[in-house]
This record gives C-alpha cells, sequence and structure tokens, in this order.
C-alpha cells in the first residue's frame, strides 16, 4: 500500500520543486526589471539635472532668441589705484579692458544670465561685492552693473 503512494508524492515533490523555483526565477526577473527600469530612471534624472538651469529667451514662434546689452561699470577709490586698469570678461567668452573708472559696453549679446568677473586687479586692491557676478540681461534692453574697487 505503501508503495503505491510514492508515485504521488515524488510527482508532489517535483511539481512543488518547480513551482517554487519557477516563482522565485519570475519574482527575480521581475525584480531585475523594476531595478533596471530604476536605474534608467535615476539615470535620466540625473542627466537633466547635470545640465542645470538655463537661461534661455523664446519669442513668440517658440524659437530661441533674443538679444540685449550689458554696461559694466568700475569705480576705484583710495590712494593707490591700479594703473594699467582692469579686464572685464562675460562668461569667459569675451572681454575688455576698462580704466579704473571707466566702464565696458557689450552690445547685442544673448539673452539670459551672464557671468561677469573683474580681472587683472592687483593685490594692494580690494573688490567689493561679488566677483564673479551672475548678471541677468533681459532681451532689447540694458543691464548694468557696477564693481567697486577699493585702492589703499
Amino acid at each position: 500500500m505503501w508503495a503505491s503512494h510514492e508515485p504521488f508524492w515524488l510527482s508532489a515533490l517535483v511539481v512543488s520543486y518547480f513551482s517554487i523555483t519557477g516563482w522565485l526565477r519570475v519574482n527575480f526577473i521581475m525584480a531585475e526589471s523594476v531595478r533596471v527600469i530604476g536605474l534608467a530612471f535615476l539615470v535620466i534624472v540625473g542627466l537633466g539635472s547635470c545640465i542645470g538651469p538655463s537661461e534661455i529667451t523664446i519669442d513668440d514662434d517658440g524659437e530661441e532668441g533674443g538679444v540685449g546689452s550689458l554696461m559694466v561699470e568700475t569705480v576705484t577709490t583710495g590712494d593707490n589705484p591700479d594703473p594699467d586698469g582692469y579686464i572685464i570678461s562675460l562668461d569667459e567668452e569675451k572681454s575688455e579692458a576698462v580704466d579704473v573708472n571707466g566702464g565696458a559696453f557689450f552690445g547685442d549679446i544673448r539673452a539670459g544670465v551672464w557671468q561677469v568677473t573683474l580681472l587683472e586687479v592687483i593685490d594692494a586692491c580690494m573688490i567689493t561685492g561679488q566677483n564673479p557676478r551672475f548678471v541677468r540681461v533681459t532681451e532689447d534692453e540694458i543691464a548694468n552693473t557696477t564693481f567697486e574697487v577699493y585702492c589703499p
């Protein structure tokens, strides 16, 4: 009598084994799929955040565009001003020499945010405020910024 039940138990054990391993295999594949999808999402989001904020002006037609102007002035006080003057740099793309009490005009530049840097200031002088600083240029307008320098 016991021998007649052996194939039943054996087949039940085999079916159970394959059912459990199949279930585990399906769950493993689904977990891997979720992990891959999650990783792909993180990569896409990560790349988007690496690009950073853009300062693009969109006109009515949906096209990129727009130009404006920027006036950068220098005001130097103190007894020992820099005899050679300074250099004003925009995003390290454009630069212009300027007197210690003068200005530089940058016309027809793209609208958006520009990094403006005052360069070639002698060590004895101190710049008041941020250097470099960020200035927003608006389409068809003139943006202004002034660097104040003190040379004791």
